[in-house]
């Protein structure tokens, strides 16, 4: 509705001039006009539209009284002639319609234009309270411009950081290799300990997240046995949900849970991956990790 005041001209009374009107040919300049009546100008500008709808009303009731009146005396005068006895019938009461008319014609006109005044009282409010939310609507955006910036920095720093810390801990890893090699190669062979419990069973505690801590080799040689296959277990998983998550962002696939999982339980698989977030150069290198 509000484009079409684009092409209006905008007649407008000026209120810091009395009797002066104003040709204004932009909404902008009329909202603008309205926004900076005081509040006593705008209820004056309501006072004087209520006034006339009242004063139209009044003059509307009294032209329809003349007229029922107007006809009963012509029907008066009609019976009065059919039964031979004429009547005559009073112009004045013609007269005072036809004035009554002119009356309500003039009362319509101004009354039109001050319906206008009050409508554009009405649609500068309306303009301003869009303005406002306009505001604060930037100011939101401007907050989030903000924060989303400061993320986007840090998540560069926690990848390179991330990648930084991969890249040390393989150096590390090739270290340790050759020095573990040599220390089973001169270490005396410890006695095998005997075994309390099966490989199942170790697995079963492993795998349920019941057994974490204070796990050392030869506590139990089944324990020994059984925390090779849990640790590829849980890179495999953890493998899984990485790819799986970057299927889902690249194209909204999904990838093929592994064998594995059927042991784990949702929750488990969760707090197994809760902390997975390599970058993508980490990734794979990580797979590249679990594969040997």
């Amino acid at each position: 509705m509000l484009k079409r005041f684009k092409k209006m001209l905008f007649k407008i009374r000026n209120p810091n001039v009395l009797g002066e009107t104003l040709i204004l040919t932009s909404k902008e300049e009329v909202w603008s006009m309205y926004q900076n009546l005081s509040e006593e100008e705008l209820a004056e500008i309501k006072t004087n539209f209520e006034r006339l709808q009242g004063r139209l009303q009044e003059l509307e009731q009294k032209r329809a009284g003349l007229v029922e009146l107007a006809g009963k005396e012509v029907q008066e005068a009609a019976q009065a002639l059919a039964i031979g006895n004429p009547a005559k019938v009073s112009k004045d009461m013609t007269h005072q319609v036809e004035l009554m008319d002119v009356a309500i014609m003039l009362v319509k006109e101004d009354l039109q234009a001050a319906e206008a005044e009050h409508i554009k009282t009405q649609l500068a409010k309306i303009e301003k309270q869009r303005e406002l939310a306009n505001k604060e609507r930037l100011a939101a955006y401007a907050v989030w411009q903000t924060a989303e910036t400061a993320y986007q920095q840090a998540r560069q720093k926690w990848n390179a950081a991330a990648w930084e810390n991969d890249s040390a801990c393989r150096k590390l890893d090739s270290q340790a290799e050759p020095l573990l090699t040599r220390l089973a190669e001169i270490e005396p062979a410890v006695d095998e300990i005997p075994a309390t419990r099966t490989v199942e069973a170790w697995l079963d505690d492993l795998r349920s997240g019941k057994l974490k801590n204070q796990i050392m080799p030869g506590m139990d040689q089944n324990l020994d046995a059984a925390l090779p296959i849990y640790n590829n277990e849980t890179a495999v998983i953890k493998e899984w949900v990485r790819q799986d998550k970057l299927a889902r962002k690249a194209h909204g696939g999904t990838v093929k849970p592994p064998e594995c999982v059927k042991h784990y339980t949702k929750k488990r698989i969760q707090e197994l991956t809760d902390s997975l977030h390599y970058p993508v150069r980490a990734v794979d290198t990580f797979a590249r990790r679990a594969a040997d």
